[in-house]
């Protein structure tokens, strides 16, 4: 994955029913095509200072500061190791209308798959690894089950205004390095 997929942000919305498969921790996630920004291989974050656990930092990619968030800490899943398939596949946040950037520390992608209405079921109030209020549904993929995550219910109000908080912090010197 040495090169970034760039896609511009709402450009296949008319595919909903796209998705990109990654793998966060040991389980298999899906998230919209149409919210993907892109997809950028794993660097190491920037600490953000008196930040949750779960905020693994932040990236700057071109002109933009990205926090970068690790759902397993925030999902309580078992920690991986990160290799060389590690990635950041930064998502558009739609809150109220305002589009924000969010980067999601996976162990790696997949593939983007098409699922029919069909093959999307509520999440099942038991069995699944992942809190029900991160999910859209739970996708059927051949003969697996892929967690649909619903990337605007990913963080609670008051944790965007955290992220927010240590976004707005950031500076950046004359030579375009970012400073917290």
């Amino acid at each position: 994955m040495g090169e970034t997929a760039v896609m511009a942000p709402g450009a296949l919305t008319a595919t909903a029913s796209r998705y990109l498969t990654l793998s966060i921790s040991d389980v298999e996630c899906a998230v919209g095509i149409d919210r993907v920004r892109e997809v950028v291989r794993y660097v190491k974050t920037r600490a953000a200072p008196d930040a949750p656990a779960w905020i693994a930092g932040l990236m700057k990619l071109r002109d933009d500061v990205v926090p970068v968030v690790d759902l397993a800490v925030k999902f309580g899943l078992p920690a991986r190791p990160l290799e060389q398939t590690a990635c950041i596949v930064v998502v558009d946040l739609d809150r109220a209308g305002r589009i924000a950037a969010l980067g999601i520390v996976a162990n790696g992608v997949h593939r983007v798959v098409d699922l029919p209405d069909d093959d999307i079921e509520a999440p099942a109030p038991f069995g699944t690894r992942v809190r029900l209020d991160f999910l859209l549904g739970m996708g059927r993929l051949d003969k697996d089950i892929v967690l649909l995550l619903d990337v605007d219910g990913l963080l609670a109000r008051d944790e965007l205004s955290k992220v927010a908080t240590v976004v707005d912090s950031v500076g950046f010197g004359r030579d375009g390095s970012m400073s917290v």
